[in-house]
């Protein structure tokens, strides 16, 4: 805490942060020496702050300094700005977050009217520059928050587009994974020099993993896993799709368990009061990886994981939703008995050990 400027420590302490965590304390350092770099590190480490600090330190000793934040979704868009907005409590840097799906004349205005942390989805941000709303030779920083997945087929093009118009920047691009391929395909935004930031392990996290054979469909034995516990604990339940989700909540609330819902075709006022109420109420959330992508919500002891997730990287961010910043939680997974050797595999692949529990 001793390296950070006077206002960054009473912002940081006003939010209950004692220390840096690794991925802070490294990123931070490379943010300050103006170099490019990929920061790797697992889930609930803090890896927001790690960009928000330096970018609201130079944003409060030069008005005329602008970076933008990328971000996967709308939701994540609307998390990072509020975070941001509490980082830079104090000063007078004002964040605007910018997205699809609500009228953009406001988000424009605010924009125009100085805002210097400039938080959006891809193809917003991509809009706001091409109509000259935002001016780029301003834009000092660019941010690629969930690299790996900004860095696929449905954002690339928004991305490139973004990275050619603001040339003269730092980049800063986080994740939890990143492969030699991602590594390279990143070129586009990343000076020749970059550095890699590795912090923390994900294997060496505080998550115990867990799973069960169904042998009576998947949404059953997860209402049977449930009813063993606390009602008041939060629990987060990850289904492959859309149609899984609304089918599990179904034989949720047929054994009167009563969740909240989140997928992408819950229009966007109701995937806000969802989130909203999950935050303030708890419960169990049944959702798609919609919310395995950097969402973070306190205090979620469980994680439950219907099916084989589709890569060992999606398992991990899934089983990320707990066990953050130093606390304990379970991944349960629960698969159908011909899947089991494809869970012990994904298993094996992460370095996991997990548990059987409750067998028919």
């Amino acid at each position: 805490m001793d390296s950070l400027a006077g206002h960054s420590r009473a912002a940081l302490e006003k939010l209950g942060f004692t220390k840096l965590t690794e991925v802070q304390e490294k990123s931070i350092e490379k943010a300050r020496e103006g170099k490019d770099f990929w920061a790797r590190s697992p889930t609930g480490t803090g890896k927001t702050a790690a960009f928000m600090i330096p970018i609201i330190e130079n944003a409060a000793k030069d008005p005329h300094y602008k970076a933008i934040v990328l971000e996967p979704s709308r939701e994540l868009v609307i998390q990072a700005a509020n975070e941001a907005r509490k980082l830079a409590y104090g000063t007078a840097v004002r964040v605007v977050a910018v997205y699809g799906g609500t009228p953009p004349e406001k988000q424009e205005q605010l924009v125009k009217d100085g805002s210097q942390i400039v938080v959006g989805t891809a193809e917003r941000v991509a809009e706001i520059l091409e109509r000259q709303v935002l001016e780029a030779v301003q834009v000092r920083a660019l941010v690629l928050d969930e690299a790996d997945r900004l860095l696929t087929h449905q954002f690339e093009r928004f991305v490139r587009l973004i990275a050619a118009k603001v040339s003269k920047r730092q980049a800063m691009l986080f994740s939890v994974h990143a492969s030699d391929t991602l590594l390279q395909k990143a070129r586009f935004v990343l000076k020749a020099d970059f550095e890699i930031v590795k912090a923390g392990n994900v294997a060496q996290s505080r998550i115990s993993h867990y799973y069960s054979i169904a042998k009576h469909g998947l949404g059953l034995k997860l209402a049977q896993l449930l009813e063993k516990e606390p009602a008041s604990e939060r629990a987060i339940v990850f289904c492959a799709t859309i149609e899984d989700v609304e089918e599990t909540a179904g034989m949720l609330r047929q054994n009167k368990i009563f969740p909240i819902v989140l997928h992408s075709k819950v229009l966007a006022r109701a995937r806000n009061a969802a989130v909203r109420r999950f935050r303030q109420e708890g419960g169990v959330l049944v959702t798609t990886d919609l919310a395995a992508r950097g969402m973070h919500f306190d205090a979620i002891v469980r994680v439950y994981s219907l099916g084989v997730p589709p890569t060992p990287e999606f398992y991990m961010h899934r089983a990320g939703r707990t066990g953050r910043m130093g606390a304990s939680g379970k991944c349960i997974s629960i698969v159908p008995a011909e899947d089991e050797k494809k869970l012990k595999d994904l298993f094996a692949a992460n370095g996991i050990s997990a548990q059987p529990i409750l067998k028919d």
